[in-house]
């Protein structure tokens, strides 16, 4: 922002009380030239990237220092905000690019779940308050044992993920919806440029539209 700041005070002063003011105050005249000399916004990978790092340490090393979750809670709470002033106010606006999800980055994470499963009980198994719990046991069935453990949390975990839908009910309801009245719009919308009625769009080659009570009195 300041380094932005700086580029415009190189250009007229009318420009610098611009950018002073929220986007969305700015006259349209003005806004665009004030977002030509932001920066150009490269894409998420670098977002995600450090998500997937803060995950990575959060995740692979719960065990040993669990404070790390509230760390990283009150870390991505703040950041809240300062993407926001990232995406208003340093860079331009970014074309709108539609994805199904989140891509790639979904299997990284998913990896990486599996490895801190791994990771955890390991250290767990480690531990000199562990330890005392299995004095009766070799060092070959303590690795069992917690290969066994290793096992069964991630067994967990994959039938957690298959029960718990990745979009809810709801969301594919109001999606299907949405769908249903764009169909409905763009037929009408061709119906009237090329001159039809548009209360007969559920007709069928030609005929007429007949609900269920004319279906009854012709029974």
């Amino acid at each position: 922002y300041f380094l932005m700041t700086k580029r415009i005070k190189k250009g007229e002063k009318s420009e610098l009380d611009h950018v002073s003011k929220p986007l969305h105050e700015i006259p349209r005249s003005k806004q665009a030239e004030v977002e030509s000399l932001m920066d150009r916004y490269e894409g998420t990978f670098d977002d995600y990237l450090e998500l997937f790092w803060q995950f990575g340490y959060v995740f692979l090393f719960s065990a040993v220092y669990p404070m790390a979750a509230f760390w990283a809670l009150a870390n991505n709470i703040m950041e809240i905000r300062t993407d926001a002033f990232k995406m208003c106010r340093i860079f331009q606006r970014p074309f709108l690019e539609p994805a199904a999800d989140i891509g790639a980055w979904q299997t990284v994470f998913e990896v990486m779940g599996v490895i801190a499963v791994m990771t955890n009980t390991a250290l767990i198994g480690m531990s000199p308050e562990i330890q005392p719990l299995l004095e009766g046991y070799t060092t070959v069935q303590k690795v069992l044992i917690f290969v066994a453990a290793e096992h069964l949390i991630i067994c967990i975990k994959v039938v957690l993920a298959f029960a718990i839908p990745d979009m809810p009910e709801w969301v594919e309801t109001q999606m299907g919806r949405i769908e249903y009245q764009s169909t409905q719009a763009l037929k009408k919308q061709v119906s009237l440029s090329e001159g039809k009625d548009p209360t007969a769009l559920g007709s069928s080659g030609g005929g007429e539209v007949m609900d269920d009570d004319d279906t009854e009195d012709e029974a």
